[in-house]
């Protein structure tokens, strides 16, 4: 009788062990094909210091480079007083070895912005030849370093933000 109790056990055990196989199996196959990646479910975000706030940023794919995108940051000045000398730069961070750093374009251009005025950056982020960038709808990292001057000051103030977007 033992031996039989024995094998009835040794049989349910097996059956639930080639369930939870096939079970693994599925939900391996549901990460490779991208179904199960989290960073879907993640929302875009710009965080960037308080003195700087963040409003707005995009990501757009060259459509004729497919190693260059735009990235535009939308920011505003709230640090309470005028900035001078304001710097920017961008790395794409999912390559951080390669990538390069490029100097972001202002607008409005000029050296000084008023309190609570409102500044984009536009910055053309070049991938070293034979890198491109992910496809149209994929999530990608910067990070963005910058320089100001306030204008009552005299050294020189940094920052560093970080965009999270979906390229477009």
């Amino acid at each position: 009788m033992k031996h039989i109790r024995g094998q009835a056990a040794l049989e349910f055990l097996t059956t639930y062990g080639w369930a939870f196989l096939v079970i693994l199996v599925m939900i391996g196959a549901l990460a490779y094909f991208g179904v199960l990646d989290p960073s879907i479910f993640l929302p875009e975000r710009c965080t960037f210091p308080t003195e700087l706030a963040c409003r707005d940023s995009q990501v757009t794919k060259s459509q004729t480079n497919a190693d260059t995108a735009t990235l535009d940051v939308y920011f505003s000045n709230n640090l309470g007083q005028g900035i001078d000398s304001l710097a920017l730069q961008a790395k794409y961070v999912n390559d951080p070895d390669t990538a390069l750093s490029v100097a972001c374009g202002l607008t409005p251009v000029g050296g000084s912005y008023t309190s609570g005025q409102s500044i984009m950056a536009s910055c053309t982020v070049i991938r070293p030849s034979g890198l491109t960038y992910p496809g149209v709808g994929s999530r990608v990292k910067f990070f963005v370093n910058g320089s100001y001057q306030p204008s009552n000051g005299i050294y020189m103030k940094t920052f560093s933000g970080e965009v999270y977007a979906k390229l477009k």
